[in-house]
């Protein structure tokens, strides 16, 4: 069953309205789902400091234990949390500090043989401190992560939800080059406070090219000079810009890009092979039956 829930609940209002919420929180306490120092600290939110923005409504499911889940992958880190919107104001994005530069490295997989090229760094932003790491192997596999830290480099939890299959997701935005944002989602994520976004199957990707699809973000992101990812963490929404223009990041991807290209295309007219012959087939069948009954 969905259930829209409306976190706009969860701001700072009137005192009856403090009131209320203070009411939910003792709730919460009282399940279990909030321990008494987190109680004290949404509690002191609520009582003080500036007013919250409202946050937009959200459409999750929910029913019984499942509720609870929800409760302490989405309400509880959006308690006292504060929400602006990273994607609003695409021609002035927030620009990140850089920490150090780009760091490249390679490792083979000892069961496959397979080799990846790594550009890491991480990001200093208003309100946390982000990882990332871009990946090339030799199969042309690109993958992007990110995982987000405090300022004492403990795991910042990013904002997310629960799908319809009950299993927990990391929602976040992507905007390529000048595009407009896209919404993402990384189910099941291993830890709280980390995206991976990786290229597909060339295979499948030349047979849904061939059928007119279009490519996906993934495949976007790796060919675009600069992209946008927009970040939901416990307590704020960053924006996170990459450069891909810096030559470390360029050399890195390069190598993927030119073998997907090249993996994609041949995989693409293997499925229009595959079509034209099937309708080859159809059409001589179609003649064969209207012989017949003739």
């Amino acid at each position: 069953m969905a259930l829209i829930i409306n976190f706009n609940m969860y701001r700072r209002g009137g005192m009856s309205d403090r009131l209320d919420e203070i009411e939910r929180l003792q709730a919460l306490r009282d399940r279990g789902i909030l321990s008494d120092q987190e109680f004290e600290r949404a509690k002191g939110g609520l009582l003080g400091g500036p007013p919250k923005r409202k946050l937009p409504a959200w459409i999750v499911p929910t029913s019984g234990v499942l509720g609870m889940v929800l409760a302490i992958f989405v309400i509880k880190p959006l308690v006292g949390g504060s929400v602006s919107d990273p994607m609003a104001a695409p021609n002035q994005p927030v620009q990140s500090s850089p920490v150090g530069t780009w760091q490249i490295s390679t490792k083979t997989d000892p069961m496959t043989d397979v080799t990846s090229t790594i550009a890491a760094k991480n990001f200093e932003l208003p309100t946390a401190i982000i990882d990332v790491t871009i990946s090339c192997s030799s199969t042309g596999q690109i993958v992007y992560q990110l995982a987000s830290f405090d300022r004492e480099r403990k795991p910042l939890e990013m904002r997310g939800g629960i799908n319809d299959n009950m299993s927990p997701y990391v929602a976040y935005e992507v905007r390529v080059g000048e595009a407009a944002p896209t919404r993402e989602v990384f189910s099941n994520p291993p830890y709280n406070n980390f995206i991976s976004l990786e290229t597909p199957d060339p295979e499948a990707m030349g047979i849904a090219a061939a059928l007119g699809s279009a490519r996906t973000t993934s495949d976007a992101l790796s060919t675009a000079e600069r992209v946008t990812f927009g970040l939901h963490l416990v307590h704020s929404d960053e924006a996170l810009v990459l450069d891909q223009t810096a030559p470390s990041v360029a050399s890195t991807l390069k190598p993927c890009v030119d073998l997907r290209s090249k993996q994609i295309s041949e995989a693409e007219e293997r499925a229009r092979a595959d079509e034209n012959e099937q309708a080859a087939r159809r059409s001589k069948a179609l003649r064969s039956t209207s012989g017949n009954a003739m």
